[in-house]
């Protein structure tokens, strides 16, 4: 059948964004399916086909060669793809014959969003794993070992009796068989139940936490300690590494059934309990939305950042499940549509949040933020807007009087470019007095690439930048050709946050330093050369 969309797409695609080359125009109309970050499975809205997008980061002798791909799947892969993403068994065979990349995000994707999937193929993930060693194998054995102790018991019995040809790997699965097997639950423990529903009832009171702490270390549990460590520490402090350790270990079993809903590596414990984080793959259905709503464990959750991209079906549960009174912890929530923003702010009982970030502002109903309700949120992010002359919605809106920071996150290369109009447009802002530009937010942990913050201060602006990844010549380029458009003065001190290798670059070097001199007098900070 033929698809106005498809038929505009080659079979496969190559672009080497590292040159500024780009994917079609005609391949924006995919839709992502948010399954992973440097590769992801892009969707057809017309005809349903699939296609495996992937990211390859080459900065190489002869320049940055970044490439993007593009690959169309068959219509009997994308069938058990779609198959799978729906929660339906699919014959192991067909599966496991998919490509590696595909089985890989498909699988991974339909094994965490739906728990009979893991019952089913958990067994030949793990033959799998002892046939061909591959690490993301590892993990997904080690996930579903994680959920619960019904699931590890059925891998125990496989992991005990293969042999691979790199044993760690394997040995990693039986070990976290073994203690999930052995551990006998606190809650099971009328005591931890108690103290654990005191602490729900005053989250910030560390009291409670304190004696659960002592109770648990006279059990001999380890989260008594993590409990103990935490509290004695400031909290903002960093972590030592006997807190890490215990995290890694434990952090399944003592984030309870919100676990799922966090990505692994972006998730925080703080006084022994679930904080926040990224959101997982299982926000996408809104049956498991609905089966956490109201859980008494949301209400050690500060912060979270939602998932990058919202299908339509979700959002009605996803507003029940973020307005419902538990949430009363909740201060930073990001990556949300304007609508939920919107009726969460309407809700009876909206999250008391102190910071906001938004996926589209440019949507009318962001006029209306801020109207009735987010009287205490003082910083937002706005994502993807575009152009400055996109942030004219939110700027007329009441939340907008009363903001003191203001983060743009874009993908766009000229962001820096554009700062001009960005500080025109923060200046009808009167609070404002920090302002952040970048490819990701420069005041949470999820951070790639550069980022840049601007504090107002009565004496002029002072500059951070922080280069974290990348082409550090490119990003310190444009950030000189930014300073350049500025009046002389404007600046009063600059500081570069970049390892060594980018005062290797001599020339972008040279022309960064050119810009701060000319809005003298300026401080500039910059990493010790190597």
């Amino acid at each position: 059948m033929a698809c106005s969309i498809c038929d505009a797409i080659p079979g496969g695609q190559t672009a080497n964004t590292g040159r500024d080359e780009r994917l079609p125009s005609s391949t924006h109309r995919l839709q992502s399916l948010d399954l992973g970050k440097s590769s992801d499975l892009r969707q057809c809205p017309e005809c349903g086909a699939l296609y495996l997008w992937t990211e390859d980061v080459a900065f190489t002798g002869s320049g940055n060669n970044d490439e993007e791909t593009l690959t169309r799947l068959s219509s009997d892969a994308s069938a058990t793809v779609h198959a799978l993403l729906a929660g339906e068994r699919v014959d192991e065979d067909v599966v496991f014959a998919l490509d590696w990349s595909v089985l890989d995000l498909a699988l991974s994707a339909a094994v965490h969003r739906h728990r009979p999937l893991a019952l089913a193929y958990a067994r030949r993930i793990v033959r799998e794993l002892a046939r061909i060693d591959a690490r993301w194998l590892q993990d997904l054995a080690l996930s579903i070992v994680d959920r619960d102790p019904e699931l590890a018991a059925i891998v125990e019995p496989e992991a005990r009796q293969l042999t691979t040809r790199t044993p760690h790997l394997m040995q990693s699965v039986r070990e976290r068989c073994r203690e999930a097997l052995e551990a006998v639950p606190a809650a099971d423990d009328p005591r931890v139940r108690e103290l654990l529903a005191a602490i729900h009832a005053a989250p910030d009171d560390d009291g409670p936490r304190s004696v659960l702490a002592d109770h648990l270390l006279q059990r001999g549990d380890e989260r008594g300690e993590l409990i103990a460590l935490q509290l004695a520490r400031p909290r903002d402090g960093e972590p030592i590494e006997r807190e890490r350790e215990l995290v890694a270990r434990h952090a399944v079993q003592w984030c309870g059934p919100l676990d799922r809903f966090f990505d692994k590596q972006h998730r925080t414990i703080e006084r022994g309990l679930l904080a926040g984080g990224r959101a997982s793959s299982y926000w996408s259905a809104a049956a498991e939305l609905e089966a956490v709503t109201g859980a008494s464990e949301w209400t050690t959750v500060t912060t979270m950042y939602a998932p990058r991209s919202w299908a339509a079906a979700i959002v009605p549960a996803a507003i029940r499940m973020l307005g419902d009174p538990v949430m009363r912890s909740l201060r930073a929530l990001h990556q949300v549509p304007v609508v939920v923003a919107h009726a969460l702010e309407r809700s009876a009982t909206p999250p008391p949040l102190v910071e906001l970030g938004l996926t589209d502002p440019t949507n009318p109903l962001a006029r209306e933020l801020g109207a009735v309700g987010w009287a205490r949120v003082r910083h937002l992010e706005l994502r993807q807007l575009g152009s400055p002359q996109a942030l004219d919605a939110i700027a007329g809106s009441p939340l907008w009087t009363r903001l003191e920071q203001i983060t743009v996150a874009s993908s766009e290369h000229n962001v820096f470019e554009r700062i001009t109009d960005y500080l025109a447009i923060v200046e009808r802002a009167p609070a404002v007095r920090r302002i952040g530009l970048g490819d990701g937010s420069p005041f949470f942990p999820d951070l790639e690439g550069w980022q840049a913050v601007l504090t107002r201060t009565d004496a002029g602006h002072e500059l951070e930048a922080r280069f974290v990844s990348g082409n550090y010549g490119w990003t310190g380029d444009r950030l000189a050709r930014a300073l350049d458009q500025l009046d002389a003065g404007t600046i009063r001190a600059v500081r570069i946050h970049a390892t060594p290798r980018f005062t290797r670059d001599a020339e972008p070097y040279r022309r960064l330093v050119a810009a701060c001199e000319r809005h003298h007098p300026v401080r500039l900070e910059l990493p010790p050369p190597p």
